[in-house]
């Protein structure tokens, strides 16, 4: 028996992973995919001073994906992506937040779960503004054009380091 397979691709964000039933506590609802920071350092024993939230909206919005974002100037593009349905803000993006398991800070990433996110970092604004970069124009032998493909926040500090056992450097190292 064959199994048929997608043919073209839906624009519009108004499926199921952009509705409001990711990890928020509810029983129905799956739980949230939970990982600690990353470490770096030669024997990964550092945290990283800082953090960033990252969105590449802005391409998944671009015209040729059926969106509006204008990536040279940045009108029409949302931190909520539009659905199909005649442009309306998508019922749910997923953000990042942190919790706590035990003693331990961890990342976490869906909806907030009620008595057990400690910082949802204001949801979907954590991603912050458009990031405009110098990228090389295609077939433009050289030349260059400012663009954007991303909305990014960088936090001046590391909100949830990681920890090991014995570990005693929790300053947030030398590494960015």
């Amino acid at each position: 028996m064959q199994v048929s397979g997608c043919l073209g691709t839906n624009t519009g964000f108004d499926g199921v992973s952009y509705q409001p039933v990711w990890p928020d506590g509810k029983p129905n609802h799956p739980t949230a995919v939970q990982f600690t920071s990353p470490r770096t350092g030669h024997a990964f024993d550092h945290n990283f001073k800082r953090v960033a939230f990252e969105a590449n909206l802005p391409r998944i919005e671009a015209p040729d994906f059926g969106g509006t974002c204008n990536g040279r100037t940045g009108q029409g593009c949302t931190r909520i992506p539009k659905t199909d349905d005649g442009g309306a803000p998508a019922d749910f993006y997923p953000f990042f937040s942190t919790q706590q398991h035990g003693e331990q800070c961890v990342w976490a990433l869906g909806n907030v779960n009620p008595g057990v996110t400690t910082n949802d970092f204001g949801k979907n604004a954590q991603f912050g503004d458009l990031l405009f970069l110098t990228f090389l124009r295609f077939g433009g032998h050289g030349a260059t054009v400012l663009a954007t493909d991303d909305y990014r926040q960088v936090l001046s500090t590391n909100p949830c380091t990681a920890e090991l056992e014995g570990d005693t450097d929790q300053d947030g190292g030398d590494e960015d």
